[in-house]
């Protein structure tokens, strides 16, 4: 679970569908449009990615940095412990 300030940086990159990158725990890095916040069939929390025309899931636990990859008002980065 992540705390509700964390929680409104997804909300912010969901609204605006902005272009994100998302550094993950195990090294890996998903760039996508960001599209919407969901669970996964656990009930988990996630952010709902397109990537490449597709929809990826990836769970909030396993991500460590946010990235928004336009120029916008709000944010570019943002580090998660």
């Amino acid at each position: 679970m992540i705390s509700c300030s964390d929680y409104d940086y997804f909300e912010i990159v969901c609204l605006f569908r902005y272009p994100v990158t998302l550094s993950l725990r195990n090294g890996e890095q998903v760039s996508g449009i960001a599209a919407d916040l969901c669970r996964d069939m656990n009930r988990d929390e996630c952010i709902q990615l397109t990537v490449s025309g597709t929809t990826r899931q990836v769970l909030f636990t396993h991500i460590t940095k946010l990235t928004v990859t336009v120029a916008n008002p709000h944010f570019y980065e943002k580090q998660f412990n």
